[in-house]
């Protein structure tokens, strides 16, 4: 119910207009805005469901709205519809290349189904939009590490230290153990 009217099965979002006519009923794009900020309120305060239910309505109502798409996709995420969100971002990304929260939510989706270089790029996008994050050099340099690509790891975790970014003591320790040792520990 809460996702009728959109499709996701191309991998992005896609308005299924005969559908979304019945979820919009009486509404317009200018009721867009406010069923947004509903969503956005529902989303804060846990209300998956309601959240879900409000964001496809304004993306049905203004589908060139990337925001719209981006929160929709943080509450699939919290759903555990993961393939869903993993489409919401990236129409978000289409509409609106710029936004750090969609590849940041996308790497990390990418980074849990093990596809771990579309991962990185995501990562590296973030960092691309915004240098002082430190903590995507920190999930750079723990995917690069178990591809085996030591010196590229060792890399982003300096750059993560650089910046103040909150490094697991653990994997810093191991990612600098002599190689027999790294090995012994694996």
């Amino acid at each position: 119910m809460a996702l009728r009217g959109l499709d996701y099965s191309t991998g992005r979002v896609i308005v299924n207009r005969t559908v979304a006519a019945t979820v919009t009923r009486g509404l317009n794009v200018e009721d867009a805005e406010q069923i947004f900020a509903d969503g956005r309120q529902a989303l804060e305060r846990g209300s998956l469901f309601r959240a879900i239910t409000s964001l496809t309505q304004a993306v049905i109502l203004n589908p060139i709205r990337a925001p719209y798409y981006e929160t929709l996709g943080v509450a699939l995420l919290a759903k555990k519809k993961t393939q869903y969100a993993e489409a919401a971002f990236r129409t978000a990304l289409d509409l609106q290349p710029d936004l750090i929260l969609a590849h940041r939510k996308i790497g990390l989706i990418l980074a849990d189904d093990n596809r771990v270089d579309e991962a990185v790029r995501h990562f590296q996008q973030v960092l691309e939009l915004d240098p002082t994050m430190g903590s995507m050099h920190v999930r750079i340099a723990i995917l690069r590490y178990y591809q085996d690509r030591l010196d590229e790891s060792r890399h982003h975790l300096r750059q993560a230290e650089i910046l103040g970014a909150a490094v697991p003591p653990q994997f810093a320790a191991l990612l600098y153990a002599p190689p027999r040792q790294r090995r012994d520990r694996d």
